[in-house]
């Protein structure tokens, strides 16, 4: 598996799990946070993570998107050699005997020209085995990668956890905090893959697990603050550093890192859908096991719907408040960011263009400041970040400050005003009644989509409305002083 940082693609057909927890349409922007060695893709919206056919996305390009503070490993120089399965040969088609071909001619009769039930019964056990051998092949994937999986928790174990906890190079809770519960899923995981080399069917074996799995739960709300964790002990402890980069050479690791084998447990639990899908697309309806096959691909798929909730709940509240403590006015005062009801949808860093609405149709925007556009569910906020304040800390000044029913992006591309498809007029309304109209360029269209989408969707969901659309005047919208917080 390869870490791919601040990529996204274009689908190409669609595609959907058993529960529409994720729905793809061709055409749409996906964004791809790893990929696998058998040709899956571990992509997220909306900080849901799920695993796709690598073949149905194309045009691989850099993503504009602020990305997720995680440290990834460089993109590797080819991905040839990722995409190859080993192609699937059918077996050949029976050999009839002379006698057979007698006996066969005798059973059809002559005025018709319809072919016999003979025929048909002599090629389905030809289907059955071809469909069982791939359900064979199916299973046996999920066995032999689950065997990798077990193998990883337990090398984090014996080449991490036990050696730092008996040089005392960490005390007890920061290592709590670095490893999260990894090794109770260790535990659990090596019980489930006992079963299943024991010979217990998938359904059976999963399903008997499946309240332990939801340990998994809590583990990946915290994924992000164990990355965290990693990154501040290896700035500031030396100890730590100096075991790390010596640990790392061990060839039991296979040159991955720590960052590496904690995200593992997250990207386990997104693909067991994956792989159930696929034994439960070889097992036949009549087969005896088909309906606690299904019943187990729908628990696990729903168990993986309730983590992924959990986890962009917990990444979202954590950004919140690193954004309280980021936030200032231009007088120096802090902006009260944190409220109960209040959720982060979007953030992104948009190129503005202090020009004349009389410009809008010349394509030749001069190059403008960078603004960083943060959207809340009932908010809308723009910040600067100075030179300096980048050198020193991550400070943010405050340009404006809107109440989402004051806002209104219109895509100057679709109203045929630009020929640049990544332009868009914001229009704020001020507590004056006037409005404040600023011409800017969102990096990318899939990104530029998903702006208008949250926007239109958060006013929607408080009463007020979608966006302006294109055949209506800006200047219509009402002015809503709704105060800095």
């Amino acid at each position: 598996m390869m870490l791919l940082p601040h990529f996204h693609g274009k689908a190409v057909e669609g595609y959907s799990d058993d529960s529409n927890t994720f729905i793809i349409r061709a055409g749409d922007i996906v964004h791809i946070h790893s990929v696998d060695n058998d040709q899956l893709l571990c992509c997220n919206t909306d900080g849901i993570f799920y695993w796709i056919p690598s073949s149905i996305v194309t045009e691989w390009t850099p993503s504009e998107l602020i990305p997720p503070q995680l440290p990834l490993p460089p993109v590797p120089d080819s991905y040839a050699h990722i995409f190859s399965i080993p192609a699937y040969n059918p077996p050949p088609p029976p050999v009839f005997t002379p006698s057979q071909e007698i006996d066969a001619q005798q059973t059809v009769p002559q005025q018709s020209a319809e072919l016999s039930p003979q025929v048909t019964t002599l090629e389905q056990p030809q289907e059955d085995a071809a469909l069982s051998k791939k359900k064979g092949m199916a299973v046996t994937e999920l066995i032999e990668t689950e065997k990798v999986y077990v193998n990883d928790l337990q090398l984090v174990i014996e080449v991490f956890i036990n050696p730092l906890k008996q040089q005392r190079i960490l005390p007890e809770d920061q290592i709590a905090l670095l490893f999260g519960s990894i090794e109770s899923i260790s535990g659990i995981n090596s019980v489930l893959l006992q079963s299943l080399v024991a010979g217990a069917s998938v359904p059976t074996a999963l399903v008997s697990m499946l309240s332990y799995l939801k340990v998994y739960s809590t583990y990946c709300a915290n994924i992000a603050q164990q990355l965290a964790t990693y990154n501040k002990l290896y700035a500031a402890s030396k100890p730590f550093k100096k075991f790390m980069d010596t640990t790392h050479k061990n060839p039991k690791l296979r040159k991955l890192d720590l960052v590496t084998f904690l995200s593992k447990p997250m990207q386990r639990i997104c693909k067991y859908p994956l792989l159930l899908r696929e034994i439960l697309r070889y097992t036949s309806p009549l087969e005896p096991d088909y309906n606690t096959l299904k019943n187990a691909a729908e628990k696990i798929s729903q168990l993986v719907s309730e983590v992924n909730e959990r986890k962009r709940k917990e990444e979202n509240s954590a950004r919140m408040f690193e954004l309280q403590n980021l936030l200032f006015t231009p007088e120096g005062r802090l902006i009260q960011i944190v409220k109960p009801t209040r959720k982060l949808l979007i953030e992104s860093e948009i190129i503005e263009h202090s020009l004349p609405l009389t410009a809008i149709s010349d394509d030749n925007w001069s190059s403008g400041q960078t603004v960083r556009w943060i959207l809340f569910s009932d908010v809308y906020i723009r910040a600067t970040q100075s030179l300096l304040s980048s050198l020193i800390s991550s400070k943010l000044t405050l340009k404006s400050y809107n109440h989402i029913s004051d806002v209104c992006i219109h895509d100057l591309y679709a109203q045929k005003r630009s020929k640049n498809p990544q332009r868009v007029l914001l229009t704020l309304n001020r507590s004056d009644g006037s409005q404040e109209q600023i011409m800017a360029t969102i990096k990318n269209e899939g990104d530029k989509k998903l702006w208008m989408d949250m926007v239109a969707s958060a006013k929607v969901e408080i009463g007020c409305g979608a966006n302006v659309p294109s055949s209506r005047d800006a200047s219509s919208s009402i002015s809503v002083n709704k105060g800095w917080s």
